[in-house]
């Protein structure tokens, strides 16, 4: 069976917060887009960093041994929806058969195996870990995106997982070629 390219739409894409984005919570967020079907949207923003939160306190957490000197890394939050379920965004140069999703050139596990990959040096090369999720309900992201909420590129390593977390909306921005002192703040219809 042919897929549909509906069901594809903005899968595997980027989203970058308009200067109009009303909701405070994705705020110049950069959001990669893990999942966009006619049953809704789900994906994980990549540039917000979780606050009172590190790597060390989530491997306890999840009860993983072995940990005393392990390098710290960002965690990020990854969006509003269940924010106790984490989630790995990684280069597709790892995979767990049946718990990894490659989603063309980004993959995303949700395994503690992985964490103890990472910790072990056999993970992937590339890799942002993220609690929660941003959700959006059937047709609720194709509305924001007409109503001038979100912006829509295609990801890149840089963009995705090297960038510092403070400068991917700019260089998403950047990358799209948008002028923001021309960007209007009031969404229209032709």
């Amino acid at each position: 069976m042919e897929e549909d390219p509906i069901e594809r739409f903005l899968t595997g894409k980027v989203l970058l917060a308009t200067p109009g984005m009303l909701d405070p919570r994705f705020f110049e967020a950069v959001i990669f887009v893990c999942s966009h079907t006619k049953e809704g949207a789900m994906g994980i923003m990549v540039n917000k960093p979780a606050m009172n939160f590190n790597f060390t306190q989530l491997l306890r957490r999840l009860g993983i041994p072995d940990i005393e000197n392990v390098e710290e890394r960002e965690i990020y939050v990854g969006g509003p929806v269940e924010i106790e379920r984490g989630f790995v965004l990684h280069s597709n140069d790892y995979e767990i058969p049946d718990l990894t999703v490659k989603i063309d050139d980004c993959s995303f596990t949700v395994s503690t195996e992985i964490l103890k990959d990472i910790l072990a040096g056999k993970g992937p090369l590339n890799s942002i870990l993220a609690l929660g999720y941003a959700g959006w309900a059937p047709g609720q992201l194709e509305k924001e995106i007409v109503e001038d909420g979100w912006l829509v590129s295609d990801p890149d390593d840089k963009l995705i997982f090297t960038e510092k977390h403070e400068k991917k909306w700019n260089m998403g921005i950047n990358k799209l070629g948008i002028n923001l002192s021309k960007f209007s703040m009031v969404g229209g219809q032709a």
